[in-house]
């Protein structure tokens, strides 16, 4: 199904006002935005007797004003009145792509252009922040990855800053289709994601792969992981639309992050490279012979420049814990991180087994946030603004030790522990958890505190 969706583009002579929605959101956590939300089923097909508002549908219009002030605390109707709505005009409209949403929506886009610009001021309980500044900062702001936002915001950036000087009139249509395809996404500038269908563990279904490199430099593919020949054809066609390609990286080594990476490198003719640990741990679960026909394998370390983004040195970042040979790849600018398994915006990461350590797992978490990147970048879920989501996840993986340990001290074992704290867990999950409270008691245990 999907929902209609009105969108507001606050402009005032050469300024725009955009928002920044809270990190801790489900939807577009500490995405840069525009005021808007969904169109209610019962919206009223009332006219509003202004030719500015009643010169579009009346349910989107009633939609428009009513999430206008719920968010930014300013009525547009009373704006309209009083003779400080200038313009209100329909842009463009765009449908949420059917990879990797489970809510799509058909959002209508709306600049309203004031006499003067109007004192809004952002719900707290959505967004984060929000200001007035020039065309022109927007843009300069995204073109140095400093904007975390979906297409048609960047589209609406570029065109106010390029082609409204101009006078030339907006309008975009960004329908996305059910096509065969698989779509790239650049939420952050030079930062390009693809969901790929994958053998994962649920609630997912897809990893993201990332092509990263400007077009002069080293241009790197990351974390193939397709899990069928259906999926790799298409990732293929993908891949191949975007330029040409020097290597494949794989961030660690569990089969959701590799599925036929091998394969992939061969064809392309380009090196495959991971962690010296990575190489071990594939070799152990898949043997040496996985690696025939790659034309080169190539060991990076932590500190390592892997290629080139908007003209920043892109790093490696060792991040062991829920995989013993794992990186992260972050730009010198911060303006995003790469976190792999490190944290998954779908699901629960699980910290455990041969490779598992989590002790080193909640090292790996401060270090990102003490590197304090501006946009989280997990395998499986959406690109995140801020380190909330990680400084979250630590604080959350604390309190669960907490209660194994306050467990372990009322004399409950592993399986009792499992039913007290994963009650509501579907079956095919509990495995898994348990895997995590073991880790916790293997940590506590080296440091002493089981025997207290």
């Amino acid at each position: 199904m999907i929902r209609d969706s009105v969108i507001a583009v606050p402009t005032c002579g050469g300024d725009l006002y955009v928002c920044r929605r809270q990190p801790g959101l489900l939807a577009f956590p500490g995405y840069h935005s525009f005021p808007g939300g969904k169109v209610d089923a019962d919206e009223s097909e009332a006219p509003f007797g202004h030719p500015l508002l009643d010169a579009h549908p009346p349910r989107l219009m009633r939609a428009l004003v009513r999430e206008f002030e719920e968010e930014v605390g300013y009525n547009i109707e009373a704006a309209a009145h009083a003779g400080n709505l200038r313009s209100l005009d329909l842009i463009g409209d765009s449908v949420t792509p059917p990879q990797g949403n489970r809510q799509r929506f058909h959002a209508h886009f709306f600049r309203m252009d004031f006499v003067e610009r109007p004192r809004l001021t952002a719900d707290a309980s959505e967004l984060a922040e929000g200001m007035w500044n020039r065309f022109e900062h927007w843009y300069q702001q995204d073109l140095r990855g400093g904007i975390i936002c979906v297409a048609p915001t960047r589209y609406i950036l570029q065109w106010l800053a390029e082609a409204s000087a101009d006078g030339k009139a907006l309008t975009f249509n960004l329908r996305a289709t059910d096509g065969d395809d698989l779509r790239l996404f650049e939420m952050v500038r030079g930062l390009r994601l693809i969901a790929v269908p994958s053998h994962t563990l649920p609630p997912a279904d897809e990893t993201n792969a990332f092509l990263l490199g400007d077009d002069d430099a080293h241009r790197v593919l990351v974390d193939p992981s397709p899990r069928d020949e259906d999926a790799a054809e298409r990732l293929r066609r993908t891949v191949d639309r975007a330029g040409a390609l020097h290597e494949i990286f794989i961030t660690h080594h569990h089969p959701d992050h590799r599925e036929r990476a091998n394969r992939l490198a061969h064809e392309w003719n380009v090196p495959l490279s991971m962690s010296a640990r990575t190489r071990e741990l594939i070799e152990k679960r898949s043997g040496a012979q996985w690696f025939d026909g790659v034309p080169e394998v190539r060991i990076r370390e932590d500190g390592e420049v892997l290629t080139h983004s908007l003209g920043e040195p892109v790093r490696m970042i060792a991040v062991p814990g829920h995989d013993a040979g794992q990186m992260a790849l972050m730009p010198d600018s911060r303006a995003w991180c790469i976190v792999g398994d490190l944290i998954q915006g779908v699901g629960t990461v699980v910290v455990g087994g041969e490779e598992g350590d989590m002790q080193l797992y909640f090292e790996s978490l401060q270090r990102i946030i003490d590197l304090d990147p501006a946009a989280i970048v997990p395998s499986h879920g959406t690109v995140m603004g801020t380190t909330f989501r990680l400084q979250e996840t630590l604080n959350h993986r604390r309190l669960r030790e907490e209660q194994v340990l306050g467990l372990h001290r009322q004399g409950l074992g592993l399986d009792d522990m499992l039913e007290r704290m994963y009650q509501g867990t579907p079956a095919v999950l509990l495995p898994l958890a348990r895997i995590n409270i073991e880790s916790h008691l293997s940590k506590l245990d080296r440091e002493g505190r089981l025997s207290v």
